[in-house]
């Protein structure tokens, strides 16, 4: 009988064996469609075997069988645009006119040194000017020849209007700059003694005939045909059921402008313009606004942060500037967005069309929403390096119209005590202060526990306490978190968070900010914040200030000896009583005598001259003890009160005593500030 050979097969090695196979086409084809369409699904669901081709002439020919389908295109069309606007012959010919008045002002004050030779027409800008007329006001009340530094400030008021005027006829049009001449004249009558009067009134007849021809500012119409062509295609997309809205933004504080715009666009047929005076516009005011028309021209100023943005459709910025906010608003919430650049034209004659109509206005429109009261610039103390930044200076003294009062502590407190003794970078007020921190200098190790140690003295002056941490691209180009500078931020904003108003009368706020732009912009908005949050001041008297002195008096320096007391503190304590008076008072008489100081500083100094610690304080003995036993004796050192000045007022003149309760993050805190904290608690 013969044997017959069982074969054992594996289940696994057969499927893989029938996957891997060549199928044969014969077979393939007499399959029904149906019974083939099943089978091209379950080969098309495996994915754990591939089925390779038997030959290549068999893979090529599978692979000519195939349809090729075209790729679709995934990137997405950009929503953002920018318009390009180029100046036109009567424009060019008005400015010839503004550069042949500025062209002698100019030469001038190259002759009397105050203008580089390097600088011209084309390369100054409205900040610039304004820059160098912040600092020829500082050095005014110093001078002994009044002529003299009245002929300069006329030569460069003068230039700085002239310059804005040409800035404006570039970028807005020509209404807004012959209102904002007329505005400067006006305003400095008396100094500019009618010098421009020929540039105003020449101005003034152009725009007359301009009117009477009917021609408009380039922007104006480009803004008209671009939101026109725009309304008619979303219509035509979208049927007329559909009302799509439209923002439009002007930079600039000039409500004739906003006015000027709305009355172009009034001629599109579909559009209409409303406009607000409203400071600040919220929902509620803005979906009224909409409901009776479909565009609404705002300033920049007048958007929160509560702006209804869902409800537009197109955004439209009057002014191209670099960086736009509102750009990124517009690409984040999917929002289509227009803005609007001059550019060179080609051909003329004129020097100022390079720099003026480059479209770049990154610092050069006049934001007088932040001006303070009065029109005069508000005062800060500010440290030395804060003075030698040059360009943070001119960003706060010519943009921000902040004006800083130096003072170089380095000189003021000797070696003994100065790495005893902190003070924060910019003193707004009695109770806030601001420390400026690169992000660089925090990427070795141990860079933290200074800069903390710094925060934890400064909670002796200060209420609030803000630490801006910024990126200078001018000194430092490569990546700003490199390094440790990530674990040491994590490691400080740790150690600062302990503190609070609460319970230790006491917060640490940390800002970001990326280059010294938005630097000055957050210092801007901290100096906005204190003024509507004080309780201790009215408005008039915070604003003006009249108590802060250029110049640090011997008095001041003694009192900044103690580590409670700020330059800002000291000065107006020492206009409410002369030092003799402040060192021997009690702490009743020291609240009533300076309502506006913290409770917990005047508690610390009263501890400290009662308790004649100077020594474990470590300060400066032979100048300090000196300048006290003079003032005590009244023989060596005369009083130095402030005179002719008026003593500030008080909104609130009683204030809860609070405890001084400070907690310590690192143990490397001064004994010696703990001795004056259980003392001051005694």
């Amino acid at each position: 009988m013969e044997k017959v050979k069982v074969k054992i097969v594996n289940p696994l090695d057969e499927f893989l064996m029938l996957r891997i196979a060549p199928v044969k086409r014969e077979a393939a084809g007499n399959l029904s469609p149906k019974k083939q369409s099943k089978i091209t699904k379950r080969v098309a669901k495996t994915t754990e075997v591939k089925s390779l081709p038997s030959t290549k002439q068999e893979s090529k020919s599978k692979e000519s069988k195939e349809p090729i389908v075209p790729e679709k295109n995934t990137a997405k069309k950009s929503k953002s645009k920018q318009q390009e606007v180029t100046l036109t012959e009567p424009f060019l010919d008005i400015l010839g006119k503004v550069e042949m008045s500025a062209q002698p002002v100019l030469n001038q004050l190259r002759k009397i040194g105050i203008i580089s030779a390097s600088y011209s027409l084309s390369s100054l800008t409205p900040d610039i000017t304004r820059f160098l007329l912040k600092q020829h006001e500082k050095m005014q009340d110093a001078s002994k020849d009044k002529d003299e530094m009245e002929m300069k400030l006329r030569c460069l008021l003068q230039l700085h209007a002239l310059i804005t005027t040409a800035d404006l006829i570039t970028h807005c049009d020509l209404t807004t700059a012959i209102l904002h001449l007329s505005a400067v004249q006006d305003k400095y009558c008396d100094i500019l003694q009618g010098c421009m009067d020929n540039i105003r009134q020449s101005l003034y007849k152009k725009q007359c005939i301009l009117h009477k021809e009917k021609v408009m500012h380039p922007k104006l119409l480009a803004i008209i045909r671009q939101i026109s062509d725009w309304y008619k295609r979303k219509i035509n997309k979208d049927g007329g059921d559909n009302d799509p809205k439209i923002l439009v933004i002007i930079r600039r504080e000039a409500r004739k402008l906003v006015e000027v715009v709305a009355e172009s666009l009034a001629i599109v047929q579909g559009i209409t313009t409303a406009t607000s005076e409203s400071s600040q516009m919220m929902y509620d005011a803005v979906s009224k606004q909409l409901d009776t028309c479909n565009c609404l021209i705002l300033l920049a100023t007048q958007i929160g942060q509560d702006f209804p943005w869902a409800l537009f459709s197109l955004v439209v910025e009057y002014e191209y500037i670099q960086g736009s906010a509102w750009l990124e608003l517009c690409q984040r919430q999917n929002i289509r967005h227009i803005a609007l650049k001059t550019i060179p034209a080609t051909g003329g004659t004129a020097d100022m069309k390079k720099g003026w109509q480059s479209g770049i206005l990154e610092g050069t429109e006049e934001d007088t929403s932040t001006q303070s009261q009065g029109g005069k610039a508000l005062k800060l103390i500010a440290s030395a390096d804060v003075i030698l930044c040059s360009q943070l200076l001119q960003l706060l003294e010519s943009k921000h119209d902040i004006m800083l009062l130096e003072r170089n502590y380095s000189k003021m407190i000797s070696d003994s005590s100065s790495n005893k003794l902190y003070f924060a970078d910019l003193i707004v007020d009695e109770q806030s202060g601001i420390v400026l921190q690169e992000l660089h200098q925090l990427s070795e190790a141990h860079t933290v526990e200074p800069v903390v140690n710094r925060m934890t003295k400064l909670s002796l002056q200060y209420s609030v306490c803000w630490l801006i941490l910024y990126t200078n691209k001018g000194k430092h180009t490569g990546y700003p978190l490199g390094g440790q500078t990530v674990n040491n931020l994590a490691r400080l904003q740790a150690a600062l968070t302990q503190f609070s108003i609460k319970n230790d009368g006491y917060e640490v706020k940390v800002l970001f900010a990326d280059g010294l732009s938005e630097v000055a912009q957050l210092i801007r908005q901290i100096v906005d914040n204190a003024a509507k949050t004080t309780r201790n001041w009215n408005q008039t008297d915070w604003h003006t200030r009249s108590w802060l002195t250029n110049t640090v008096s011997k008095h001041e320096k003694v009192l900044l000896q103690f580590p409670c007391l700020n330059a800002y503190s000291a000065q107006i304590m020492l206009t409410a009583a002369p030092l003799k008076k402040l060192l021997t008072m009690s702490l009743p008489e020291l609240i009533s005598t300076c309502p506006w100081i913290q409770h917990k500083t005047l508690k610390i100094m009263q501890v400290i001259a009662t308790n004649n610690i100077c020594k474990v304080l470590h300060l400066d003995i032979t100048s300090l003890n000196q300048n006290m036993s003079a003032v005590m004796d009244g023989t060596k050192m005369n009083l130095e009160k402030v005179t002719n000045v008026k003593r500030p007022t008080t909104c609130q003149s009683s204030r809860k005593t609070t405890m001084i309760k400070l907690s310590l993050p690192f143990s490397t805190m001064l004994p010696t500030v703990q001795m004056i904290q259980h003392k001051a608690r005694i």
